[in-house]
């Protein structure tokens, strides 16, 4: 669920019978390879719901993804990145590194991304800087989202048990804004 109020953009979730209906948001025609993105956000704690900031390859085909930030910790006390690739021999590899902060408050989460380098910024401070021939190169869109799942991911991925913070039955991410800026780093 998806709206717009007080200049903000809203993604929603909310559970209506025992089922959780969650919203997204992409710039499929705005794909580019290489760039910068800011987004500024904030978003209540919750348990059951995630969030996921991410490059999405325009044509599709998966891997490569950028996950720049996104979070299955129901305090939003920790989020993390990923890389996700291709290895030569057709197996899927990813690098990961987490990052803490307080997500509930408002935030400004960056991804530069250049020529087989990619860098995370967190309010302006560096966290994470990838140097790798397995950075991507094809043309990417920008990508918002929250999902209903988390304790349950959590649970697969032995990370911390449910119930942590509690969910409630509605929340939403508020963006209030997103910037895109041309390659810089060609």
């Amino acid at each position: 669920m998806v709206s717009v109020s007080g200049g903000m953009l809203h993604l929603s979730a909310q559970q209506q019978n025992g089922k959780w209906f969650t919203g997204g948001v992409a710039n499929i025609g705005n794909a580019q390879s290489y760039g910068r993105w800011d987004v500024r956000f904030r978003i209540p704690a919750s348990d059951e719901i995630s969030f996921h900031m991410l490059l999405w390859p325009k044509d599709n085909v998966w891997p490569p993804e950028i996950d720049f930030l996104e979070s299955t910790d129901g305090t939003r006390r920790s989020a993390s990145s990923a890389l996700h690739y291709r290895n030569a021999d057709g197996s899927q590899g990813k690098i990961m590194k987490s990052v803490l902060g307080d997500f509930t408050n408002w935030n400004i989460a960056t991804v530069e991304w250049g020529p087989g380098a990619i860098r995370l910024s967190l309010n302006g401070k560096p966290w994470q800087v990838i140097q790798d021939k397995r950075v991507p190169s094809v043309p990417m869109w920008l990508a918002m989202q929250i999902e209903s799942g988390a304790c349950q991911r959590n649970k697969e991925w032995g990370l911390s048990p449910c119930p942590r913070a509690g969910t409630p039955h509605e929340l939403a991410m508020d963006v209030d804004w997103v910037t895109v800026y041309k390659p810089s780093w060609t």
